[in-house]
């Protein structure tokens, strides 16, 4: 019983991160303050899947007729993420794209891209460890 209050103590404590839901902008604009944190982005597009990774991407209102006016490009880091969502966002989001397939929420680890090849004053928020989660069904 000891051991089952202590868990609960632990869990409840304040500044102990856990999963937390973020839209693509909360994410662009706190990502300094969630490294290494679990989070959530609860809805963006799958684009420009390559061996290298996948963007989470939003968009903003388009300019013009047939505008992908892109506002939040989230990168996620190929080296890490899961292989089915990477082998589904290569198989069915390679562009850069707002089509209801490539609708997910990501699951992963917050990091800085620069920061992890040392490169100062420069930053690259994005998520390692992505999980996709697919927002619409597979066909």
């Amino acid at each position: 019983m000891k051991r089952v209050l202590l868990l609960a103590a632990v869990l409840a404590a304040p500044g102990v991160a856990w999963g937390q839901t973020l839209t693509a902008n909360e994410f662009a604009a706190f990502a300094p303050e969630k490294l290494g944190q679990q989070v959530t982005v609860a809805s963006c597009y799958a684009s420009n899947a390559s061996s290298a990774g996948v963007d989470c991407v939003t968009f903003a209102p388009p300019q013009a007729a047939n505008d992908l006016n892109w506002s939040v490009v989230i990168p996620l880091d190929g080296n890490t993420i899961d292989r089915p969502s990477l082998l589904r966002a290569l198989n069915n989001c390679a562009d850069l794209n707002h089509r209801e397939q490539c609708k997910v929420s990501v699951t992963g680890i917050a990091y800085d891209a620069m920061a992890e090849m040392n490169i100062k004053d420069a930053h690259t928020y994005g998520i390692k460890n992505a999980r996709l989660n697919w927002l619409y069904p597979a066909h």
